[in-house]
This record gives structure tokens, sequence and C-alpha cells, in this order.
């Protein structure tokens, strides 16, 4: 709706000139999440969700693909944590070898934070914290030099852009819960290279704009740029910390009103209760509050923490069990220290990615940036392309390229399928976890999904004869002799118990 909207403020500036367009944050945190999905596809990332137990596999692909919100800010979290705890254990391991060590203050300060966070004492952490800030510049220092040490094994390579991506999303995730106005457009600035490389057009091209738009806000609209820096931009409902929303997700949860008991379910056709129904909205949600707060159901001047599904303790031992079970499956494979440094390999199957497929892995930022920069300069600085113009598509190649197979259609063109080469793997997977497969008896039967009889393993139909079914049929078909009779009679034959 966004560029819907903002194509109409160009054609009518006078009369939408007081109006400010923002693009919808919740709709930006899923397009991101599927960009994840597609830059880590086939990589192995999915498997150790899945092999970890973590997740099936049906939620485990539709993390991969950018759908159910929560569970894609979790598992990734989740998966973050797992890679720095290895990460942080092979960098201890450098500074000792090379002779830089950490100091041990800022560790004992970083292991007192967490102390005293348990502990909610909140006045000392704030305290420490701001020290703790300056002494980390060191360790950051180092850890560049570390990430540089590494930068020409692209397998270490890969999976910090993975780790980095994470950081982004959560980082555009707090800028809305928090009402951090300038974070927010820093990490939405970060998301566009990986937009543009991933052919997501519409972000790629309206997300300049917005870009735009919001870096002038201050000397357009200096009222609306001083209300964002308070936080202002995201829906809030109570005044509790870390609870403000964007409004395309606060509008998700209007329309889930209208599909409950009592909604607009069943009443759409009838214009009359419609409109009933959407005109006394805001004074039954308004009586509604009015109620709760009667008896005592609304604590808005108490921010309650320990009440969140996340700040538990059933949900925080559940959380520390599954970054344990993904901990040691990304041991298991060697996430930062592959056998074979110097290859892109996918960690649970053992691919080794070509030069081309590495090439657009390891360099996808950079091909985004170049996107971005051609898109800016041609169509909103020189103006020598036309802004509505198509853009073309990098189709950058991931891990998913390598199983890919380009099929001829008959009516001309090509297509590509992907064949299925988990089978053998699940079988494994299925008998390690303790069910009983028989091998001897399932690899007597085809373990293809298709009919090999039918189709080959590209899913195309087998080209046949049917002119041939007639002889085939005909061969060794006896022909029954009727009886002479003086009556009138007649003979019916079974042409489907012939066959049978």
């Amino acid at each position: 709706l966004y560029c819907k909207a903002k194509m109409l403020q160009w054609d009518k500036p006078e009369e939408t000139k007081n109006i400010i367009i923002l693009m919808g944050g919740f709709h930006v945190q899923l397009n991101f999440a599927k960009v994840i999905g597609q830059h880590m596809s086939e990589s192995g990332l999915q498997d150790i969700f899945e092999e970890s137990g973590v997740y099936g596999k049906n939620t485990a692909e539709n993390i991969m693909k950018g759908k159910g919100w929560n569970r894609i800010a979790r598992a990734h979290k989740l998966a973050l944590e797992a890679l720095w705890k290895i990460l942080w254990s092979n960098f201890i391991e450098w500074t000792e070898e090379n002779d830089c060590h950490v100091n041990q203050n800022t560790l004992f300060q970083a292991q007192e934070v967490a102390r005293l966070l348990k502990q909610k004492d909140f006045p000392k952490v704030i305290e420490i914290y701001h020290c703790l800030t300056d002494s980390c510049e060191e360790i950051n220092c180092l850890l560049l030099e570390y990430e540089k040490a590494n930068s020409d094994k692209p397998t270490f390579y890969f999976w910090r852009q993975y780790m980095e991506l994470v950081s982004i999303l959560l980082a555009f995730t707090r800028a809305m819960r928090n009402g951090n106005w300038k974070l927010y457009l820093a990490a939405f600035k970060a998301m566009m290279p990986w937009f543009a490389v991933y052919d997501h057009t519409h972000y790629t091209r309206w997300g300049t704009v917005f870009i735009a738009d919001m870096e002038c806000l201050n000397l357009t609209a200096p009222e609306i740029y001083e209300d964002f820096l308070r936080g202002r931009f995201v829906a809030r409902e109570t005044n509790h910390n870390f609870n403000q929303v964007p409004y395309d997700l606060a509008l998700e949860h209007v329309n889930r009103s209208g599909k409950v008991a009592g909604g607009l379910v069943g009443i759409t056709r009838n214009d009359t209760a419609r409109n009933r129904w959407s005109l006394t909205y805001n004074q039954r949600a308004s009586l509604a509050d009015e109620t709760r707060a009667l008896y005592g159901l609304v604590h808005d001047d108490i921010d309650d923490e320990d009440g969140h599904k996340d700040c538990l303790t059933s949900r925080i031992t559940r959380d520390r069990n599954d970054v344990n079970k993904l901990f040691e499956e990304f041991q298991r494979f060697r996430v930062f220290q592959q056998e074979n440094p110097y290859d892109l390999v996918a960690l649970t199957t053992g691919d080794v990615a070509p030069e081309n497929v590495c090439c657009d892995l390891t360099e996808a930022l950079k091909n985004g940036l170049e996107i971005l920069s051609t898109f800016v300069d041609s169509r909103l600085i020189k103006k020598d392309t036309s802004f509505h113009d198509s853009l073309s598509k990098k189709k950058s190649k991931t891990f998913s390229s390598l199983y890919n197979t380009d099929v001829q259609r008959k009516a001309g063109g090509e297509r590509s399928v992907r064949p299925d080469r988990d089978i053998f793997r699940r079988i494994i997977v299925s008998m390690e976890s303790g069910r009983d497969v028989n091998i001897d008896e399932l690899l007597q039967k085809e373990l293809c999904s298709v009919p090999l009889s039918l189709a080959t393993t590209e899913s195309t139909l087998r080209c046949t004869n049917k002119a041939e079914i007639a002889s085939i049929l005909e061969e060794g078909a006896k022909v029954a002799e009727l009886y002479e009779s003086d009556l009138l009679t007649c003979s019916i034959i079974d042409g489907m118990a012939l066959v049978q």
C-alpha cells in the first residue's frame, strides 16, 4: 500500500502535503526474514533446526520461508546465541595463540551484569554497563582482527553473514519495541542491499524513496520528526517497557477482533449489521477498557516484565535447553572449523559450492550495494531511466541452486525443478531417533515423489503412444464363441471384467 499512497501523494502534492507516509514495519520484518531464508537456503540451517529437535519439519520450512513471525524471531535468536557460544570459544583460543589476551576485568564485568540482571538490581546494572561499554571497544577491535584473519575461509564468512543478518533483524525489532527512531532508520538502511540482491523489487524501489523522505523529515516536518524521536512512529497501548508495535501489526490485532465471536464473520453481506459493527467499534473498545479498569485488570503504571511469556522461568529454561541442542548440532558439524576451510560447504550435506555460487553468497552485500547505487543514480539523481521501469532481477545463486535441474517444456522454454535428495538422510534420522524402519522392505519400493512408470525423476510425464493400447489389449485375447440358437438372443461382454 505504501507505493499506492506515495504515488497519490506525488499526483496531488497540495492536498497531501501535510501527510507523512510510513512503511509497515511488521511486513518489513517478515520480508527480511524471507531474505534470510533465501540466503541460507539448503545451507544446513533448516536441517539443524529439525535434527536438533527444536522444530519439526513443517515449522522449520515455514521459518525459512518467512512465515510465522513469533517462531521466526525465536528460532533465529536461539541460533544466534548458539553460534556466538561457539564463536566466542574459538575467539578466546585465537587470542591465546596470538598473545592478545582479552582483559579479564571486562569478562568479570560482563558476568557481573548477568548476575545482577537475574537479581533485578537495575541501578547497579546501569552503573557497570557504562563501564563495560567503554572496555568492550578493545574486545570489538580484537573480534575484527579475528574475522579478518579468517576472511579467506568462505564457510566461516558465510555463517558470520547469517549472524549479521539476524542482528539487523533484531535491531529493527528492538527499534520498534523501544520507539528508537534513529535505530529504526539505521536498521532499515542495513536491510536495503539484501532486499536488492534477492530481488525484492518493491522494497528495492520504494525503500529508497522512504529513506530519502525520512532523512529530510527534520526539514519538511520538524514537529513530526520530534514526535518520531520521542517514539511516536509506533503504536503503544500501555506505558510498559518494550511493548510498542508497528501500526500494521496493530491493525492485524483489529482485524483479528473481526474474525472471532461477535466479529464480522457472517454479517459482511448485511449492510446494516456491518455498518453497525464498524461504527460502534471504538465505543465498544472504550467500554471494554473501562470495564477492565473497573475490575483492576489494567496495571498501566506498573511494569510487569516478569509477567511476559519470554520472562517466565519455564520459557527461560526451555530456551536454554534449545540453545544447548542447537549448540551441539553446530558443534557436530564444525560450523566455524571445516576440514576444507577454503571451500564453501553446506553443513549437513557436505556439498561444496562451485565458484559462481560461492561468489554470489560471499559477495551478496557488495552486489546489493551496487544494485542500490545504480538504481539511485539512474532513477533518482540523473533520471535517465524512468522510476517505474521494471527492475532486472539479479537471480543470485545459493546452495539451493546446486539441486535445480533445467527441464525442457513441450511448449518451448525451460523450467527449473528440484529433485528430492533428502530421502536417505530422512531414513537415517528416523532410524537414529528410534523408529522401527525395515530397510530391506523399504528399498524394494521406488522411493520417488512420482511413479517412475508414468513420469521421470524431473516430474515430467513420459511420452506414450495411445494407439498401441488397443493392440496390447488384443494380444492374447480369446474371442468367445456364441452358441447357436433358434431363439432371439444377445451376448453381453463385460470389458472391465476381461481387463481385470
